[in-house]
């Protein structure tokens, strides 16, 4: 892991989650099926949202993109907000 990553990694789990606001966050890593996790590719996810009842890893990424929007759409807005805070 590079020190970009580790920046990368603990300003995304410094923000709100993506989906509902709450705090505190896990990194969740944007994949597609077969793809190797990229740490570029993150969005900040409350246990809830993450692992929770309505998770991601609970609900299954079909489920959860229907229900709050896609991955690509939430990590974009992740992105939006990094830039904004620089």
């Amino acid at each position: 892991m590079t020190v970009a990553d580790k920046r990368r990694l603990n300003a995304v789990a410094s923000l709100p989650c993506a989906v509902c606001g709450a705090t505190p966050c896990n990194v969740h890593h944007v994949r597609r099926y077969g793809e190797t996790r990229k740490h570029s590719k993150t969005i900040p996810l409350c246990y809830r949202h993450h692992q929770g009842a309505d998770g991601i890893h609970t609900l299954g990424k079909k489920a959860f993109c229907r229900e709050y929007g896609s991955e690509e759409e939430l990590l974009q807005r992740t992105n939006e907000l990094l830039r904004e805070a620089m």
